[in-house]
């Protein structure tokens, strides 16, 4: 789906999504709220402020020049459904089971946020694969990778 998304293969899409299923569609749509919130984060450096995803939505509707993408709705889907983990019927206010809008600014974001000279499979592998070991790690190391985090920014500035 992120495929036809990135292609601006919209009817595509669109019969893609028709032909998944609800159930099977509702995890799709969950698998890309949580890329959405990990790239928000990852962009942001912390726990995303309300200007911090604001300006995601600005820079996704800026950059994005194959999808029809709105920064308000860019916004709410970020705030609402993939950092406020509210039910995506609620965020998108209606029906989920045919909307293509979490995947388009799922796909958009995923471009327009990779790490310079990375595909957007490379970048999702990397989301999915920190997931995966984000899973079997127990919460009380979380200070612990902050502090890492900090050190490296550190050393990187001293070394440039």
């Amino acid at each position: 789906m992120l495929g036809r998304a990135f292609q601006g293969e919209l009817e595509e899409l669109a019969t893609l999504i028709q032909s998944t299923g609800a159930d099977q569609y509702r995890r799709v749509l969950g698998m890309c709220a949580a890329t959405a919130a990990y790239i928000a984060v990852d962009v942001s450096g912390r726990w995303p402020t309300d200007d911090d995803v604001r300006e995601i939505a600005r820079l996704v509707e800026e950059r994005e020049t194959e999808l029809p993408l709105d920064r308000a709705d860019v916004y709410e889907y970020l705030e609402d459904a993939a950092l406020g983990f509210h039910p995506l019927p609620e965020a998108l206010n209606g029906d989920v089971t045919d909307a293509a809008l979490p995947v388009l600014i799922t796909a958009s974001m995923l471009f327009a946020f990779r790490p310079q000279d990375e595909g957007w499979e490379t970048y999702l592998d990397q989301i999915w694969s920190a997931y995966e070991i984000a899973q079997n790690v127990e919460l009380s190391v979380l200070p612990a990778l902050q502090v890492r985090t900090q050190m490296h920014k550190a050393f990187s500035a001293q070394n440039t």
